[in-house]
């Protein structure tokens, strides 16, 4: 095991102060920085809630919390992964860069002279992969530095389910336990592993026999003659089959829905099979009716069938709506459009529930869908807030955004309101109005032009000393002096957690890092 360095502070350097969530130093005694704290550094960036990562030139080390020095500026790279974290620092010999491990506390779990990581590697399973330096081969350490699995492995994947495909001297596979237990014996020519979507099964091959296992490694489909490279679960299990260019579907019982003869096949939904050949692609039921062919492009949502990226149609064939450049769909309704800047709505049977003559719908609704159970649309100064349904909620006779927490803010440049899913105004004459959560809001008071933090459930306005700036957490927000420097202020009370006077701040959920300017 590693042993921690002790570092020196530096109090004429650049130095770090670490606070509980309700402003106590956690870092300082008597006004003294710690002595375990890192001098010189030059910035910080976010880990997790529990740790962040402060740069010494290229070099990264690691911080609690709680102001304690958990590994020096001496890595390349720091990952978290779990319990422990992945590391790297360059080879002065072969200018690659080595990977390994260090706990929580900053630990070296194994010795790197030893064993190698993959750059690839992931902890799975509280289990890390590593080589054998002399000879090459696999095996794992469990997370407090214990070597459970010797290098002795040709081969040795990730663990999935407590399971890694595993390739022994004889060029045979099989499935290996996380304590170095055969729970597939290795007389399998192949064996595919449960890191595919969707987990559950794994493909094996033995004696020229493709089967399907579970995680218990019993047979739920096979052996069959033929290739399995993927499968569905529908009333069974049926499987996609054969090789690269001759490929076909099979049911449970084995018997054969789409013949071999297909250069792809897979499964869409759970609910459909989709072929390619050299016209196109086609779409399948899963009694292996065939719905369409010849086709650019097939994909189903929401239950609706999308042709060549715009043309909607229900499962028998029916069309929904016309060839549009752009659709979107949701659960109820699609947002149509001809050219991209008009924006309609119809439902699933293709009734016109909007005219195409409305502008601005948020880029954020064409990615994620409803927001807040509403799509607010623009036109002519105007905005209008639709429904899940395609009913329109709200109509205004000024600009609206998005709906967030039950609240949406309208109105133009210096002149703001707040309006509830009622539509009724709850807040107005409000500058630079921006959400925080839960009902609250930062503002400027229209006609004194000062900082405040609004909720909107009681009226009621908490100065703060700065604007607010990035995004709220657990009941904290950052705010920027003029000066450019940054504190944290408490969203419910507008008090001030931490005085602005850094020129980094990260804020967790678990704490607080505040990082001084140069003193000159």
């Amino acid at each position: 095991m590693a042993t921690k360095k002790k570092i020196k502070f530096d109090p004429d350097k650049d130095r770090v102060v670490t606070f509980s969530r309700d402003g106590e130093k956690l870092s300082e005694v008597n006004g003294v920085l710690k002595s375990d704290f890192y001098s010189g550094i030059e910035k910080m960036c976010y880990l997790s809630d529990e740790y962040c990562i402060f740069y010494k030139g290229k070099k990264m080390g690691i911080l609690d919390s709680k102001g304690v020095l958990v590994t020096p500026a001496e890595w390349e790279s720091i990952d978290k992964q779990g319990d422990v974290f992945k590391i790297s620092m360059k080879n002065k010999v072969t200018k690659d860069f080595d990977f390994g491990y260090i706990n929580l506390e900053g630990d070296l779990l194994f010795d790197p002279s030893g064993y190698y990581v993959d750059v690839n590697c992931q902890v799975s399973d509280g289990r890390i992969m590593v080589s054998s330096i002399d000879a090459d081969r696999r095996g794992a350490f469990d997370l407090e530095g214990n070597l459970v699995i010797a290098p002795k492995f040709f081969r040795m994947d990730n663990f999935h389910h407590n399971l890694s495909v595993t390739a022994e001297e004889k060029g045979k596979f099989g499935l290996l336990d996380r304590n170095g237990n055969w729970v597939l014996a290795p007389e399998y020519s192949f064996v595919g592993g449960f890191h595919k979507y969707p987990l559950d099964y794994c493909v094996v091959c033995k004696d020229g026999k493709y089967s399907l296992i579970d995680k218990d490694c019993n047979v739920v489909a096979g052996p069959i003659d033929k290739p399995i490279y993927q499968y569905c679960k529908h009333d069974g299990i049926f499987l996609a089959i054969g090789d690269k260019k001759n490929r076909g579907v099979v049911n449970p019982n084995g018997e054969i829905l789409l013949p071999m003869e297909y250069d792809d096949v897979y499964f869409l939904n759970g609910e459909y099979i989709c072929f390619k050949n050299n016209f196109g692609y086609g779409l399948a039921d899963m009694k292996g009716n065939v719905l369409l062919s010849d086709k650019e492009s097939i994909s189903v949502e929401h239950g609706l069938i999308v042709v060549n990226d715009n043309e909607v149609m229900k499962p028998d064939g029916t069309p929904v709506c016309k060839a549009e450049e752009k659709v979107k769909i949701f659960e109820h309704v699609i947002l149509v459009s001809d050219d991209y800047k008009s924006w309609g709505i119809v439902d699933h049977d293709g009734n016109v529930l909007l005219e195409k003559e409305w502008e601005n719908v948020h880029i954020s609704v064409m990615n994620m869908g409803f927001e807040d159970g509403f799509i607010n649309l623009s036109r002519d100064g105007k905005t209008i807030y639709v429904d899940e349904k395609g009913k329109i909620k709200i109509c205004l006779d000024t600009y609206g955004w998005a709906f967030s927490d039950g609240y949406a803010i309208i109105g133009k440049k210096d002149d703001y309101s707040i309006i509830n899913h009622s539509g009724e105004v709850v807040a107005e004459q409000l500058a630079h109005v921006s959400p925080l959560g839960g009902g609250y809001f930062f503002c400027n008071n229209a006609e004194e032009n000062a900082p405040n933090i609004l909720n909107v459930n009681n009226g009621e306005q908490s100065g703060i000393p700065a604007r607010v700036v990035g995004k709220p957490n657990n009941g904290l927000v950052k705010i920027q002096a003029s000066d450019l420097n940054f504190g944290i202020v408490s969203i419910s009370t507008g008090k001030v957690v931490v005085e602005p006077l850094y020129s980094q701040i990260l804020l967790t959920a678990d704490g607080i890092w505040g990082y001084l300017p140069k003193t000159k």
